[in-house]
């Protein structure tokens, strides 16, 4: 039997529903749904194109506003995570996980990107956004935290953060630093920094 029109149209909506989850299960991690290193970077690396070809038409003379002037890594560690996994199990500490991504979730604002990198580590790129900026947010994390509990296993815990920073354009590289992976890389630095701090 022939194949007719609406159910080729059914079966090609078929695939673009297995192709839009497939896409889904290569950039998202399945433990809190946030991004993974893969689908972050590869969205990052966008908007650091996005600053390139800005930078570029206003070398050239073209009068054309950037739409994103820089872009700053926040790379986070939670604090004594082991312990809690040691603890009270792994399943806990995956359900803290989850929580934790959604508070990240909550505290950045709809452009910006947050990252499950691995285990307990965390990143968040901030768009459009300068260094100063970027280390006020950390505050501001911090200070939320220390009032926030997660309920895990029907017990109350408080956590805490270690974070670095990193930008596009700061004073250690004014000429731009346009590659996400050198850029995490000097905010997990920083972040080791802060954790020894």
């Amino acid at each position: 039997m022939k194949p007719t029109i609406a159910s080729l149209q059914k079966e090609l909506r078929e695939r673009k529903k297995e192709i839009k989850h497939l896409e889904q299960m290569v950039d998202y991690d399945d433990l809190t749904g946030l991004y993974n290193r893969r689908g972050f970077i590869k969205e990052a690396n966008r908007f650091i194109s996005q600053i390139k070809n800005d930078m570029k038409l206003r070398e050239e003379g073209f009068e054309r506003r950037a739409r994103i002037q820089n872009l700053s890594v926040i790379f986070l560690d939670l604090n004594k995570f082991k312990k809690i996994n040691d603890t009270l199990g792994h399943e806990a500490g995956d359900t803290l996980l989850r929580q934790f991504g959604r508070f990240l979730l909550g505290s950045v604002r709809g452009t910006d990107m947050v990252t499950r990198w691995s285990g307990d580590e965390f990143a968040l790129a901030l768009v459009g956004a300068q260094k100063e900026e970027a280390l006020m947010r950390v505050r501001r994390l911090k200070e939320r935290l220390k009032n926030k509990k997660f309920i895990v296993r029907k017990k109350s815990l408080s956590i805490s953060l270690s974070a670095g920073v990193a930008s596009v354009f700061d004073p250690r590289h004014p000429v731009g630093l346009f590659d996400i992976e050198k850029l995490v890389d000097l905010a997990d630095k920083e972040m080791y920094r802060d954790k020894k701090g």
